[in-house]
């Protein structure tokens, strides 16, 4: 009698924790779903300057390709998105480059824009997400993070991870070695 009172203990328990970890399985692919539906179009977003001006949606050239390139000041691989971005400027001068970190201290912001000469570039916005949308909005979490948009504001790639100039080139159309 005890055998079968533990038997069916540990089954319950067992079932109990299967149908656990069903529930938040289908509950990320779900979440994932929805972000990937909601970025399909660049989003509306506001985020800041280190000077504090506000960027969103609404000040980027209309009729251009947009990149957003979620990063840390700190990471190389973000720091080499950056050194790409400056080293191309001329052939990314038509395309809208958001580049923007989770971290809040503007000295760093300016020092990164300063360091990799993001500054000069009229097209780049070197800005932080001051109202958590990277993750809210974007489902960004890992850095660095590049989205890659049309000239239509429709999603043309995602990459998550350090992504080579050439391939951000090849997606856009534009000239590359």
């Amino acid at each position: 009698m005890k055998k079968k009172i533990v038997k069916l203990l540990l089954t319950t328990i067992l079932f109990s924790f299967l149908s656990f970890v069903t529930v938040k399985i289908v509950s990320k692919v779900k979440q994932k779903a929805k972000i990937d539906e909601r970025i399909e179009v660049l989003p509306f977003f506001t985020f800041q300057k280190a000077d504090s001006k506000i960027v969103d949606k609404s000040m980027l050239s209309n009729n251009k390709p947009s990149i957003i390139v979620a990063f840390y000041p700190d990471c190389e691989h973000c720091q080499y998105e950056a050194k790409s971005i400056k080293e191309n400027a001329e052939i990314l001068k038509d395309v809208n480059i958001i580049m923007v970190t989770p971290l809040l201290d503007s000295l760093a912001l300016v020092v990164f824009t300063k360091q990799f000469g993001l500054d000069s570039l009229s097209n780049v916005y070197v800005t932080r997400d001051f109202k958590s949308m990277l993750n809210d909005s974007f489902g960004i979490k890992k850095m660095p993070t590049v989205l890659i948009y049309g000239a239509k504001n429709n999603l043309m790639k995602r990459y998550n991870g350090e992504t080579k100039i050439e391939t951000i080139l090849k997606i856009l159309d534009l000239p590359h070695n």
